[in-house]
């Protein structure tokens, strides 16, 4: 049995002789149609080369760059862009209010590229103290 492709990965196949056809899903249009580009080549190498330049194309576009934009903003981009395309309605409201309330109100202003791996761990034991840490008056 041959293994699935990943989504946005494109496939390629031969129609007819002497065509070969690569096509590729963007996402959905407005009204849930599937959006999708094709690429054809007399060969099956030509049409890869075809699909492989456009999605190579497609990711040098779509990458922001790190140095002017704010965690928020970066955050912002990469949820709506990648994961809203990809997430179900319900599947996406949990990482996007867990980016909304607890991440952008401690580092959201900060410059994307300033972030470090002591900031993020700080606020990830600043989260953990606030759940073990017991508070006066309940009940454990």
């Amino acid at each position: 049995m041959k293994p699935t492709r990943a989504y946005g990965e494109g496939t390629v196949y031969q129609e007819g002789v002497n065509k070969w056809t690569a096509r590729i899903t963007l996402g959905k249009t407005p009204d849930g149609k599937p959006l999708t580009k094709r690429f054809s080549a007399k060969t099956k190498a030509a049409a890869e080369k075809k699909l492989w330049d456009f999605k190579k194309a497609q990711r040098k576009e779509a990458k922001p760059s790190t140095v002017q934009y704010t965690l928020a903003a970066y955050l912002d981009f990469s949820m709506k862009t990648y994961q809203y395309q990809k997430l179900k309605p319900l599947s996406y409201d949990c990482p996007e209010s867990t980016i909304r309330n607890h991440i952008l109100p401690q580092l959201g202003k900060m410059k994307f590229a300033q972030v470090s791996r002591d900031d993020i761990q700080r606020l990830m034991e600043k989260f953990l103290n606030a759940i073990t840490t017991p508070k006066m008056g309940t009940i454990l």
